[in-house]
């Protein structure tokens, strides 16, 4: 039951013309480095939430921005009493078409596109809860041997490890963590942060070290037998760990 604006300027520093067009494009879905997926073509009923508060200027219709001029946009949101309590994605797409082309084919070409991102979180909650958990940890490099669950590595050489995460839930997640190297008795022979990342609902993501990098382990010639290798990870309101288990040999 709630409703926002917000207000942002177009400006063409151009000496023609442009014709623009507005659009919110709805999007469920990143790669695996967050990155959003855009299909244009995307439609959601909840797109109807949304308007242009200006008096000639309205969504999915073209307009004139003249050269060398400015023209704020107001953005209208109102969401009803009986949405659903979950994130909304959507990029706000501003695409401007030649003018310069003969009559029949104007509007016809893109000629620049830009957007931006939104996220409109609809709870009841200040923290809504989100399901995250690390879905595969796995081994990328090295000299290693996989048998079973097990890696079988060799001590004289580096490796890398990668991980994904996951969010099962209907709300974005801000996932903090450490990996770690462990002892069978849980003692800890080395220990790497985790880059901070936002993960959209319904989406997998790989992580990183505070680098941005793939996590890597260089061990020694007194490591022999069973380790762990270990990511752990935190939210706003969940933790997740998951291990592989590695033992090294000479």
């Amino acid at each position: 039951g709630k409703s926002i604006t917000k207000s942002f300027f177009l400006q063409n520093t151009g000496t023609a013309d442009k014709t623009v067009v507005i659009r919110v494009i709805p999007f469920n879905k990143s790669d695996k480095e967050g990155n959003p997926e855009i299909n244009l073509k995307n439609q959601a009923a909840w797109q109807s939430y949304f308007n242009l508060s200006n008096t000639n200027i309205k969504l999915n219709e073209p307009f004139n921005l003249k050269a060398d001029t400015k023209e704020q946009i107001i953005l209208s949101i109102s969401i009803p009493e009986t949405a659903n309590l979950e994130d909304l994605y959507a990029n706000l797409l501003v695409s401007t078409y030649d003018n310069t082309l003969p009559n029949e084919q104007k509007g016809t070409q893109v000629s620049a596109t830009i957007g931006a991102n939104l996220l409109i979180t609809i709870t009841s909650e200040v923290d809504p809860k989100t399901i995250t958990k690390i879905e595969k940890i796995y081994i990328t490099s090295g000299n290693f041997l996989k048998i079973g669950r097990r890696f079988f590595i060799d001590n004289l050489s580096p490796f890398t490890i990668g991980a994904i995460a996951t969010n099962n839930g209907n709300f974005l997640s801000e996932v903090k963590g450490t990996f770690k190297i462990t002892r069978p008795n849980s003692e800890v022979v080395s220990v790497q942060g985790l880059q901070p990342v936002f993960l959209i609902a319904k989406s997998s993501r790989n992580l990183y070290n505070s680098d941005g990098k793939l996590f890597i382990y260089t061990p020694n010639l007194n490591q022999i037998g069973t380790y762990n290798a270990q990511i752990n990870i935190k939210t706003e309101n969940t933790n997740s760990t998951n291990s592989i288990e590695i033992i090294f040999l000479p």
